[in-house]
């Protein structure tokens, strides 16, 4: 798309507004732009799913040998804890980057270099 169909008139996505103008309520298509959060470790946690709990395992992770075996302990039991939340907008959810880092060395064969 031209760069010049991306802003006109200080509106930002020109083009997509004015198409979803004809089809959807003023009030959405001239809201402002938020962000979408996933939920994260506690959520997933709470669900008690086996893949999760297989790749957070201290055996998991030291076999893979990226992260310290207690400090994921550590995490997932502060993460397990009633109320337990993680503010992504200003925390790092270190569970999540262990998790899909292991998902990562899983996909493609890695984890028993």
């Amino acid at each position: 798309m031209p760069p010049g169909l991306l802003i006109k008139d200080a509106v930002e996505k020109y083009v997509v507004r004015a198409v979803a103008a004809r089809f959807l309520p003023r009030e959405i298509v001239n809201r402002e732009k938020f962000g979408f959060v996933a939920p994260g470790s506690p959520y997933l946690l709470s669900k008690q799913l086996e893949w999760v709990n297989e790749l957070l395992c201290p055996d998991t992770i030291r076999r893979q040998g990226y992260f310290n075996p207690d400090t994921i302990l550590r995490l997932r039991a502060a993460n397990t804890r009633d109320g337990a939340s993680i503010n992504t907008t200003f925390s790092t959810d270190v569970l999540m980057i262990a998790l899909t880092f292991g998902i990562f060395l899983e996909a493609f064969r890695m984890s028993d270099l």
